[in-house]
């Protein structure tokens, strides 16, 4: 399971679409988001027809023991906002012939979210293809570069994703602790950097 704490300033404001749905779509109160993966095999048959509460349900069975604080989160989470992402990957595919339409972003290596990094690597993306239409010359053979260029580290990404994914799940007693210990490291530097900037915690 991980968390992430979304903050929203004092005067922030809704907009139209709170109208549609004031759980999901208010943008004035703070929340936690929640996310518990495992591999398809460690869950139940028949997960894709159970709504928020049966999903609610069957993550604190799975939490059942952890530190209160995690139950107590998933238990009072709206029913609206708890609900099934099946996560998938894209996989390598070789280079195609340049035409008029060319791919960025999700449409060209969409990855798992475990990384944190599609969003930058589709911006990535943008700014390569931008600058290659910006350079003059033949338009194809520009689109043609951006897309090797693309491709190469683009599916580098998108095999450090899956690696990212497989480490969150994994049901091994030593990657879950090497897991543990690169995150308690990360914390320790973080820390250490506040203190030599005299920043605030």
């Amino acid at each position: 399971m991980f968390t992430a704490p979304h903050e929203f300033p004092d005067d922030a404001e809704n907009d139209e679409t709170a109208a549609i749905d004031p759980v999901l779509f208010d943008n004035t109160a703070s929340y936690v988001m929640w996310v518990y993966a495992a591999r398809t095999r460690c869950f139940p048959a028949g997960l894709a027809e159970l709504a928020g509460p049966g999903l609610r349900s069957l993550v604190l069975e799975r939490i059942e023991g952890w530190h209160p604080a995690f139950s107590r989160l998933v238990a009072d989470s709206p029913d609206a906002t708890v609900s099934l992402l099946p996560i998938r990957t894209s996989v390598p595919v070789g280079a195609w012939e340049t035409g008029p339409v060319t791919l960025l972003g999700d449409a060209a290596h969409s990855m798992t979210p475990f990384r944190g990094i599609g969003a930058n690597v589709a911006l990535r993306d943008a700014q390569l293809l931008s600058r290659a239409l910006a350079g003059g010359g033949d338009v194809r053979a520009a689109v043609a570069d951006y897309e090797r260029r693309m491709r190469e580290y683009g599916y580098r990404a998108v095999r450090a994703s899956a690696r990212s994914a497989d480490r969150f799940v994994t049901e091994s007693r030593f990657h879950r602790g090497l897991t543990r210990g690169g995150f308690a490291a990360m914390g320790r530097v973080s820390e250490l950097r506040r203190r030599f900037a005299g920043t605030p915690g």
